[in-house]
């Protein structure tokens, strides 16, 4: 799986804390998927940044996109955490 991700010159001193508040809100809803067994641990190790991207996508701070199939419980993910939809 292969993805790219550019960065919006302006949005770069942002970038660092958007990008650990993302990721600590992703890393709570996913590990209870994890520990409910609805989701393996070794795809969250593997996707899990690919949702932080998404994440900053819908965000509007990095323009992102994966190339390749990524999993529906993923997608649920980035759906619930959708920062668009606040």
């Amino acid at each position: 799986m292969v993805y790219a991700a550019t960065v919006d010159a302006s949005s770069l001193p942002a970038l660092p804390a958007l990008h650990k508040a993302y990721d600590d809100r992703v890393f709570s809803v996913v590990i209870e998927r994890v520990a409910a067994g609805t989701v393996p641990r070794h795809e969250v190790e593997k996707y899990h940044f690919h949702i932080v991207n998404a994440l900053l996508h819908r965000a509007r701070v990095i323009e992102y996109r994966a190339i390749g199939p990524v999993p529906e419980w993923a997608m649920e993910v980035v759906d619930e955490l959708d920062p668009s939809r606040s």
